[in-house]
């Protein structure tokens, strides 16, 4: 089916079970399921199926300007054109790389928030995963945050500060809250 909006899209992001649309003047879309608030937008609860199966665009501050999207399984990032980085949805295991409910099962944001761990690098991509996250910098370092009980952040516990950590209830390290560079540099293809 032939959605009439958003028109122009240059780029689509997908989750498990929402989607990012990008047009080409930096706006947002999002739909799909909002349980987790990875739409980044209230839906209706009146409505709630056919509003979240409707195309909507997601807000940012004014002069804003998003050039890049991604998704991991039920959380969402816009990438601006001055490489800073805002995120939504589920965030139990702090896969935003943001404090907010890390830890706890249920946490999950619903707007756009900008990563201000991330403000010391100027992003050129990120991703998701189900429930961890990775960002490259312009200088080519790699970062990474969220859940690690299963190795998924690619840095040994054992290297990991303390204070970055936060642990279960039998003392094991469980998740990586904030963005931390993977020890080495990128090596850069050829353009």
């Amino acid at each position: 089916m032939l959605l009439p909006e958003p028109k122009k899209v240059t780029h689509l992001a997908v989750g498990s079970n929402h989607i990012l649309a990008l047009d080409a003047k930096g706006k947002v879309f999002t739909w799909g399921c909002p349980e987790q608030n990875q739409l980044g937008r209230r839906c209706v609860l009146r409505d709630m199926k056919e509003s979240a199966l409707r195309p909507a665009g997601v807000g940012f501050k004014r002069g804003v300007h998003i050039k890049k999207i991604a998704c991991g399984s039920y959380h969402s990032f816009a990438l601006d054109d001055a490489g800073r980085v805002y995120a939504w949805g589920l965030n139990n295991f702090g896969q935003l790389g943001l404090g907010d409910g890390a830890g706890e099962s249920d946490a999950a944001v619903l707007d756009a928030t900008l990563i201000t761990a991330l403000s010391d690098h100027t992003i050129v991509d990120i991703v998701g995963g189900v429930h961890h996250s990775l960002a490259c910098t312009k200088e080519g370092e790699l970062l990474t945050w969220g859940r690690l009980d299963g190795d998924q952040i690619g840095i040994d516990r054992n290297a990991l500060a303390k204070e970055d950590v936060i642990y279960d209830d039998k003392n094991k390290p469980r998740i990586l809250s904030k963005p931390t560079v993977i020890p080495g540099k990128l090596r850069r293809s050829p353009s």
